[in-house]
């Protein structure tokens, strides 16, 4: 049995959400903001949690945080 690989809402995002990529890490513009100006930075690579992360990843996420 072969598994799928797993989907995330925030990996198939439009051009206008887009304020910031990189090689592992996008920057988003909150579809349902919880406060005016709310952006998410996601991995690019579907994960349950921060520590399944690589050190790598975390660093990207991180840096992409003080981008956005």
């Amino acid at each position: 049995m072969m598994s799928e690989t797993p989907k995330s809402p925030f990996l198939e995002t439009r051009a206008d959400q887009l304020i910031y990529a990189d090689s592992l890490s996008l920057g988003l513009w909150d579809q349902f903001p919880v406060s005016p100006g709310h952006a998410l930075v996601v991995p690019r690579r579907v994960m349950p949690e921060w520590f399944d992360a690589t050190r790598e990843e975390q660093m990207a996420l991180l840096g992409g945080i003080e981008t956005v």
